[in-house]
């Protein structure tokens, strides 16, 4: 036992040793509304997903992957989290005179169909069917949306800024792109570095080496910096005070969770709406580089294969016991290569499409 872990500790599994794609749905539906004989529109499927302790884009990759599935079997899709819980659920934005929206999805994204509100559905459907509430069977969660090429087209073919969001974003996204070839940077840290089986963040000098590699090959004149750890933001931003940028959105110090706070108001909705933009504009970059995680995932499946050089920092997973958990990228963070530490051959170019 001791010597499997200390194995695990040394060479931790790669995020980027994908899971097959088995398109095996059979828990992944479960029928609401029995058929009606007389009608002959596609059964309607709900896609709902439970987002307790989930970001936006963990959300986002799972309704993805559910879009796929309605597509394989003739369903037509709505994305609803009225009926589920959600961190970004805020009844005051369901009420008159703000986002006047029950659906915590549209707070964000405009609905992948237009079709009647709940209270008007209920006879329009010969059957309603409902998602399971993460990811579907066959689409395993260490499976990368972005590595599957009709996933990518689902991304960009479904999901897009609800109209509120979308003006905004687009003048933003023009200050930061115009006239530049913009190197994108997004690294997780703060509370991935302790979390069970999620990706080992990575060390300030693995994202100066990657960005420094993506310079010399591309030279890339701006550094977009996007991250959730105020560290990592204000060591980019002072390593390359001429090249990079960042947008003016709230972030925390370890080990301050931004999710776990309440310090202003609509705080999560607006940590929602700050990670979106974030997404597209990294999409919109003309590289990137980045550690494993699903803001990354969406930018890439929506960039669609256009960047110039894509670099990911793969550290592995982190330990599946929580103990252990806590105290495995610090240890690594502190040793020599030779021991287990972290190193630079992490740093790797995306994986390319299977064929």
């Amino acid at each position: 036992m001791l010597l499997r872990q200390l194995r695990r500790f040394v060479s931790p599994p790669k995020c980027l040793e994908l899971d097959s794609l088995s398109l095996n749905q059979e828990s992944s539906v479960f029928l609401t509304k029995p058929c009606n004989n007389s009608q002959h529109s596609p059964p309607l499927y709900v896609i709902r997903q439970n987002g307790a302790g989930r970001g936006l884009f963990s959300l986002v990759s799972s309704v993805v992957c559910h879009l796929h599935l309605s597509e394989r079997y003739g369903l037509l899709p709505f994305v609803d989290f009225s009926r589920v819980h959600s961190e970004y659920r805020d009844p005051s934005l369901s009420e008159a005179g703000h986002l006047n929206r029950a659906n915590p999805w549209e707070y964000y994204f405009k609905p992948v169909v237009a079709i009647p509100v709940a209270g008007e559905r209920e006879g329009r459907f010969s059957m309603t069917l409902s998602s399971s509430t993460g990811f579907p069977d066959g689409y395993p969660r260490k499976m990368l949306i972005s590595h599957v090429q009709e996933l990518r087209d689902i991304a960009v073919r479904y999901i897009h800024p609800s109209d509120e969001l979308a003006s905004e974003l687009e003048e933003i996204k023009a200050h930061v792109l115009a006239g530049h070839k913009v190197l994108g940077v997004h690294f997780r840290g703060q509370e991935q570095k302790t979390m069970p089986y999620h990706p080992l963040s990575p060390t300030l000098a693995q994202m100066f080496a990657a960005i420094n590699e993506a310079i010399a090959k591309h030279h890339f004149t701006r550094i977009f910096v996007a991250s959730e750890d105020q560290d990592y933001v204000d060591a980019i931003l002072n390593r390359y005070p001429d090249l990079a940028l960042t947008l003016p959105h709230f972030r925390t110090r370890s080990p301050v969770n931004a999710y776990r706070i309440n310090p202003r108001p609509m705080h999560k909705y607006l940590l929602g709406k700050e990670i979106l933009f974030d997404a597209f504009i990294l999409a919109s970059c003309d590289g990137l580089v980045s550690s494993t995680s699903n803001v990354t995932e969406f930018a890439r499946a929506y960039n669609n294969g256009r960047y110039l050089t894509d670099l990911v920092i793969d550290n592995g997973l982190n330990a599946a016991n929580p103990f252990l958990a806590k105290y495995v990228w610090s240890l690594k963070n502190n040793l020599p290569k030779r021991l287990g530490g972290f190193s630079m051959s992490a740093i790797q170019q995306f994986p390319a499409l299977h064929e």
